[in-house]
C-alpha cells in the first residue's frame, strides 16, 4: 500500500471517529416535567418610602433577596424556603401561567399605587415578564397577587422585609 493510500485511510477513519463523537454528544431537548427555571418578583419603586426589592425563587427552594430601599436587609442575601412554601409558590404559578396573557395590568392614573413585576417561565418555557398593580382586580391580577403573596410569605421568616 502506498503512503498516500495509508494517509487517506487514516484521514477517513479519523473523520468517522470525530463525526461519531460529535453526533453522540448532541441530545434532544427534554420538556421539563417540573419547573426548571426561577421565578422572580420585583417590587418597583412607586411611592415615597415603599420597600423596593427583588426576590428570586429557584426550583430547589433556594431564594435570593436583593434589598434596594426601605427594607431591613440591603444588598444580596440568600436563603432556602421550606418545601411547603415552594409547593405553594408552584401552585400559584400554575394559575399565573393560565391567566396572565398580557405583559401589563396597570392603570397609569394610579401612579402612587404599588407596582410589582414578576418574571416566570411561561407554558412554552420562555420567560414572561408581567407588571401589575395589586390594587386592581380580575382573574389575572388575582393570580398574580396570589403568587406575589406566596413569595413574600415564603421569605418573611428571614426578616429581610420591614
Amino acid at each position: 500500500m502506498s503512503p498516500q493510500s495509508t494517509r487517506r485511510i487514516r484521514v477517513c477513519l479519523l473523520t468517522i471517529v470525530l463525526v461519531s463523537l460529535v453526533t453522540s454528544c448532541v441530545t434532544e431537548p427534554v420538556a421539563p416535567t417540573k419547573r426548571e427555571r426561577e421565578v422572580s418578583v420585583t417590587k418597583v419603586p412607586s411611592c415615597l418610602r415603599c420597600p423596593v426589592y427583588k426576590i428570586v425563587v429557584f426550583p430547589d427552594g433556594e431564594v435570593e433577596f436583593t434589598g434596594i430601599e426601605y427594607v431591613k436587609r440591603l444588598g444580596l442575601t440568600r436563603g432556602r424556603i421550606t418545601p411547603e412554601m415552594l409547593s405553594r409558590i408552584d401552585k400559584a404559578l400554575e394559575d399565573v401561567q393560565r391567566y396572565a396573557t398580557r405583559n401589563r395590568y396597570a392603570i397609569d392614573s394610579l401612579a402612587d399605587a404599588e407596582i410589582v413585576r414578576i418574571e416566570f417561565p411561561s407554558r412554552n418555557h420562555s420567560i414572561q415578564t408581567v407588571e401589575f398593580q395589586p390594587v386592581l382586580s380580575g382573574r389575572p391580577i388575582d393570580a398574580l397577587t396570589k403568587l406575589f403573596s406566596a413569595i413574600v410569605e415564603a421569605v418573611k421568616p428571614f426578616g429581610w422585609l420591614r
